[in-house]
């Protein structure tokens, strides 16, 4: 078996261990109480903020290995991290959900950059 074939059977068996794990924490999350859920999304995003530098770090290198591999702009454009800035949950808030968030989107292989607020 070749190195892209193992990369394959690798990958593929990565993923259906994460969608297996997406699928049991789901049936758990149905029955999580409202202050559960809100620990998890407080926790989920103090875990983003503190580690964005590295995420958006690797997030580049493998947009460089994209390319260097050919990906079209519009893929790579989809690969590509956009950060997000705006007012996030406080333990205060009944919902996390209803927090203000800034959403730059940019996808320069056709040239289209939207700001929202």
């Amino acid at each position: 078996m070749n190195a892209d074939a193992v990369m394959k059977d690798r990958l593929e068996g990565e993923m259906l261990a994460m969608g297996r794990a997406a699928k049991t924490a789901a049936a758990q999350l149905a029955l999580a109480s409202s202050e559960q859920k809100n620990k998890a999304l407080l926790a989920s995003a103090a875990a983003l903020r503190k580690n964005a530098e590295g995420i958006l770090a690797a997030n580049a290198k493998d947009l460089e290995a994209g390319r260097a591999k050919g990906l079209s702009a519009p893929l790579l454009d989809r690969l590509a991290l956009v950060t997000l800035r705006g007012t996030f949950p406080t333990r205060n808030w009944k919902s996390p959900f209803a927090c203000r968030i800034s959403l730059r989107l940019l996808l320069p292989s056709i040239g289209l950059a939207v700001w929202r607020k």
